[in-house]
């Protein structure tokens, strides 16, 4: 079973504070490696690991999804990578707690993975300006990280 570190909550924030500013890039600062990042900071766990380095472009990232999860959509890499790390995905995101992954359902229908904020109320998602805080109840799945 995959733990969190006894001092998560400052590793988090210390990741979240370097991070704050970063602008999104494929296979750099994406919605799976930046949930990823986080979920080593907190654990010790790369989720990561099998998709770094290969892809740098939206269209790298989708084909690596469909072949990994059998599908373009991020909430089923997010599915798929939380089965793979053994995290129980709440019943519903009001019960996700801090450093949680989170996933966001976007205007145009696709979905975001980002991680529950350290106010617990809000979620963190990489934009083009850097991370932007949504409320966790206009979420549609969350998983628990680590024990």
């Amino acid at each position: 079973m995959i733990h969190r570190k006894p001092n998560w909550q400052t590793l988090l924030h210390e990741f979240l504070e370097k991070r704050v500013r970063e602008p999104f890039t494929w296979g750099g600062n994406d919605c799976a490696l930046f949930a990823a990042d986080a979920v080593n900071v907190i654990t010790g766990t790369d989720l990561g690991a099998g998709f770094r380095g290969k892809y740098s472009d939206q269209a790298g990232a989708l084909a690596l999804m469909k072949t990994t999860c059998g599908t373009e959509d991020a909430l089923a890499l997010a599915v798929y990578l939380c089965a793979q790390a053994k995290f129980v995905p709440w019943a519903s995101v009001a019960y996700a707690q801090r450093g949680d992954v989170i996933v966001l359902k976007n205007p145009d229908g696709s979905h975001s993975l980002g991680i529950v904020a350290l106010d617990g109320r809000h979620a963190l998602f990489v934009t083009e300006d850097g991370l932007r805080r949504m409320k966790v109840l206009s979420c549609v799945a969350a998983w628990k990280v680590g024990a």
